[in-house]
């Protein structure tokens, strides 16, 4: 028992050294503009599927063929996800401009 709570600890504190670098990163970058704010809220309102297909293509620059096979869905699946993600998006965005 001793042995497991030593082996715990030292993966607690492995990983807390590991990630500190990380969250600095995070902690000093710069705050996201009001366009940002709304590109992310609008990704956020999209089904997984939708935005997983649409970051891994535009931010990804993956194919839609090579989407369908990391996402295991058809060609098809994807290009509908794409079109339904993009339109969201404009739709979500033209709101928020008008608010």
């Amino acid at each position: 028992m001793l042995h497991n709570l030593a082996v715990s600890r030292w993966r607690r504190d492995r990983t807390r050294r590991r990630e500190e670098p990380r969250l600095a990163a995070v902690a000093t970058a710069p705050p996201l503009d009001d366009r940002q704010l709304e590109l992310v809220g609008a990704l956020r309102r999209l089904p997984v599927a939708q935005r997983r297909a649409l970051v891994l293509k535009a931010v990804g620059g993956l194919s839609v063929e090579e989407i369908a096979v990391d996402m295991g869905a058809s060609a098809g699946t994807v290009r509908m996800w794409l079109t339904r993600a993009r339109r969201a998006m404009a739709e979500s965005i033209e709101r928020e401009g008008q608010s």
